[in-house]
């Protein structure tokens, strides 16, 4: 045991029994969010990026990016972070905000918005995309004689 000190010990069970409760209610949070998202609908996944990522050992060059992003897991939709390192062929590791450090659940709320921005213009970009695949379809559909199926 690293202390006896029992007051040190009571001000930590103090903290301890105070975000306990809060993190629970961050979590719960979260879970609304995700749930706004999926019943606005989501077409596509989507990211948007909200800080670089520094090398504090070469002068602090940017060298990667950390993103907020919907993307989809276990056939769900889901609020995500993840970090890209260009020196790694932008290979993103997505990790859903619910399994996330508190630190990132935290930080990620400011970029609730700008997510939730991007998503709608990625929707309608996407309509659009898709119904220009239709009319493609169509046109391919006649040119193979197949109208009358």
């Amino acid at each position: 045991m690293p202390t006896s000190d029992s007051a040190l010990i009571a001000r930590n069970e103090a903290a301890m029994n105070e975000a306990s409760p809060l993190l629970d209610k961050l979590s719960k949070t979260w879970d609304k969010i995700e749930g706004f998202f999926r019943k606005s609908g989501i077409l596509r996944e989507v990211s948007i990026s909200f800080a670089p990522l520094h090398d504090q050992n070469t002068g602090g060059g940017i060298y990667g990016e950390r993103l907020i992003s919907l993307q989809k897991f276990g056939g769900s939709w889901k609020v995500c972070y993840g970090e890209v390192y260009y020196q790694h062929d932008e290979v993103i590791s997505w990790k859903p905000v619910g399994e996330s450090p508190a630190d990132i659940r935290i930080e990620l709320l400011e970029h609730v918005n700008r997510l939730f921005e991007a998503l709608v213009k990625s929707n309608e970009e996407y309509v659009a995309e898709i119904r220009a695949a239709t009319q493609k379809a169509e046109e391919i559909k006649v040119n193979l004689d197949l109208a009358g199926l």
